[in-house]
Parts: C-alpha cells; structure tokens; sequence
C-alpha cells in the first residue's frame, strides 16, 4: 500500500549504468546533450553528475545533494529540440554551487511540476 507515500514531483530520465551499477560517463569529448521534447507543461531538465549525487546515488556530494545542472523549458505540443550546453546550464540555487563536471555524468532527467496534471513526450536523447 502506498497511499502514504508523497512525491513532490513526477519525473523520467535515465542513468548510466555498468555492470548493472550507476558508473560515471565521461561526456568531456562533447559540448552538451540535445533530446526533443513537446507536451503542456513547463520542465526542468537536468544532468546529475557525481558532484551532486549522495554517495548512494553513485557520487560525491555529502550535504544538500540533489541539486543538478539543467534549465526550465516551456513545452508545446509541437515537438522541439532542446540543448543543454555544458557551458551554460546552472543549477538551482538552493544549495552551495559545485562546478559542472562533463567527465563525471551520472543521468539525465525531466521534472514536471508538482500538483498538475500534464501531457510530455521525450524522444532522441543524444550528445553533441
């Protein structure tokens, strides 16, 4: 029964895995990721990396962990093509700041807000 179980947000994404265990892709060679999304909802899209990730997650972070590099996107129900610079994404500013590490990537999500009913679709997840 999981009727006492409460989310603060729904969300997709994946991480990278070897040998069935979270492992840290290297992504330095590229500039950034592209993925195409459209929906009715306003998203944030996000790259954990070993520096914002708990110990548990497969990283290095020991306080206030969780807080990703990524940006908000406004979907629309015509698909779109949405890039994430390594050079420009920002994490949220809840938390101490860490530098965005390319070499040290753990997953890729998309957060959709709390409390709302939406539509989304992510298609083509692919480094640039």
């Amino acid at each position: 029964d999981d009727s006492n179980l409460i989310y603060p947000f729904a969300a997709t994404g994946f991480i990278f895995t070897k040998q069935a265990k979270v492992h840290a892709y290297d992504a330095s060679a590229y500039d950034g990721i592209k993925l195409w999304l459209r929906g009715d909802a306003v998203v944030r899209v996000s790259i954990k990396t070993a520096a914002t990730a708990s110990s548990a997650e497969g990283g290095t972070c020991t306080a206030n962990c969780g807080n990703t590099h990524g940006l908000s996107v406004i979907l629309t129900n015509t698909w779109q093509q949405v890039s994430l610079p390594f050079a420009t994404i920002q994490q949220e500013a809840w938390s101490t700041p860490v530098a965005f590490e390319p070499s040290q990537l753990l997953g890729v999500t998309v957060m959709f807000p709390p409390g709302n009913a939406f539509n989304a679709a992510l298609d083509d997840v692919t480094f640039y």
